[in-house]
């Protein structure tokens, strides 16, 4: 092995980030010299990833959203294939983004390099059809869900079952009193962790909706504090303004970051769907999830689903817990208050032992796991 190894990265997204940060982290054990450069955020940042372009490149939801980005996003998928040909990777490792991420795939592959993608697309939810297309773009398919393997077996592609990093690192056991010590919390009041998602557009559709169940709910819970955590200082002021406009008796504390300890430090989360609802599952937090998007892009994506539950603890728990979910016209504000408090009165021993279930299925060490499969991959 020498210096000039390198392998390109391109996350799609926060939870990519984090994901691409674990994952540097355990490659540079075996390959201490190689480059790691691409697209990312500040956690790959912080473990020496050098990046091409920022993240939030990326960050566009929905289908209407990305229609009106596509200029941008076919010039940056230009300007990635062409540097990963210059510094030819010894692979390129595309982290979710899978619209993204695969059509670079499926050109460097057919140049003769390795191609791998850290979280499978969800075909067993809609557009099934893609396992072909991605069969071909692939080397290597590093998958989060246990049920996702058997699903590429007929197609002659490697997947391999890593778990996720979260489950690796949350501890079995809620930290709740040592999360609200960290963040200088007392034990009165009744926490609510809300988080509206990522990307600015997520906060627009739902942030205004969860304020005003929030206050609603604060009217029958006199103690209620809610507690919210953002990863971007734009996103945070998003939130502030509407606060302002919408809720200004609601009490609310922000943070920039802390996610973790704000699920841990909480009684119940409002949030999202995406990863950070495994995140609230792996901290057994009962949950009330919710999403929105512009009507048009629902319309599209409802005729394309093949499933009716589309947050992960409902996916990955069978059947054994029922987090609600509120999906566009669903999302309102008397729905959110109904859950919320009919969740508050609920039993949890179900829900806890189910929580604690999964959790232990996710566990395998997954940043190790992922870069073990990518060397056996390269072979070097």
């Amino acid at each position: 092995m020498t210096s000039a190894m390198c392998f390109v990265l391109v996350a799609g997204e926060v939870s990519g980030d984090r994901l691409g940060a674990g994952l540097i982290e355990s490659l540079r054990r075996t390959y201490p010299q190689a480059q790691f450069v691409g697209i990312g955020g500040p956690a790959m940042a912080k473990v020496g990833f050098q990046a091409w372009f920022d993240i939030r490149e990326l960050a566009v939801m929905g289908l209407l959203e990305v229609l009106r980005h596509l200029p941008r996003l076919w010039r940056l998928k230009r300007h990635v294939i062409e540097r990963t040909m210059q510094v030819k990777p010894v692979a390129y490792i595309g982290i979710d983004a899978p619209d993204f991420n695969l059509r670079i795939a499926h050109v460097l592959k057919q140049r003769g390099l390795k191609t791998v993608h850290y979280v499978s697309p969800s075909i067993w939810a809609w557009r099934p059809q893609r396992v072909h297309k991605i069969a071909q773009a692939l080397d290597l398919m590093l998958s989060i869900l246990p049920f996702e393997p058997p699903l590429y077996q007929q197609q002659d592609l490697t997947c391999t079952f890593v778990g996720h990093p979260l489950a690796d690192s949350i501890p079995l056991q809620c930290q709740r009193e040592v999360a609200r010590a960290a963040l200088q919390l007392n034990s009165t009041p009744y926490y609510i962790a809300c988080l509206p998602g990522s990307r600015a557009s997520e906060v627009r559709f739902l942030a205004p909706v969860f304020l005003q169940a929030l206050a609603q709910l604060s009217l029958q819970i006199p103690h209620l504090v809610v507690l919210a955590p953002f990863v971007h200082a734009q996103q945070q002021t998003q939130f502030l303004q509407l606060h302002r406009k919408l809720a200004p008796q609601l009490k609310l504390q922000t943070y920039l970051g802390h996610s973790l300890d704000v699920m841990q430090a909480s009684d119940q989360v409002l949030l999202a769907s995406g990863t950070a609802t495994l995140e609230a599952m792996l901290c057994h937090k009962p949950m009330v999830v919710a999403y929105k998007v512009n009507p048009v892009s629902y319309q599209i994506a409802k005729r394309m689903m093949l499933i009716d539950k589309f947050s992960l603890p409902n996916l990955l728990s069978e059947g054994k817990i029922e987090v609600p979910e509120l999906i566009q016209h669903a999302c309102t504000v008397e729905n959110m208050v109904a859950h919320l408090l009919e969740q508050k009165n609920k039993n949890l021993k179900v829900f806890n032992a189910a929580c604690t279930s999964i959790h232990q299925q996710l566990r395998k060490n997954a940043n190790q796991v992922a870069a073990e499969a990518i060397t056996d991959l390269i072979g070097v």
